[in-house]
């Protein structure tokens, strides 16, 4: 049976599937990193603030 939302309600849901999604990658993301860590692969402060700038950035220019 087909049901009917407004236009409203079909964005929030569009907006929470997208939200899952990138909960999924943030995750695989952590769990990577954290495996990295333990087998002592790490970089030093001045290389993640540049990646983090750079994500940063990525992130500002899709939203």
């Amino acid at each position: 049976m087909p049901i009917e939302l407004t236009r409203e309600t079909e964005a929030l849901i569009r907006q929470d599937v997208r939200r899952g999604a990138n909960r999924s990658a943030i995750t695989a993301e952590l769990e990577a990193g954290y495996a990295s860590a333990e087998r002592g692969d790490l970089i030093d402060e001045d290389e993640v603030r540049i990646r983090m700038a750079a994500r940063k950035q990525r992130w500002l220019t899709l939203n």
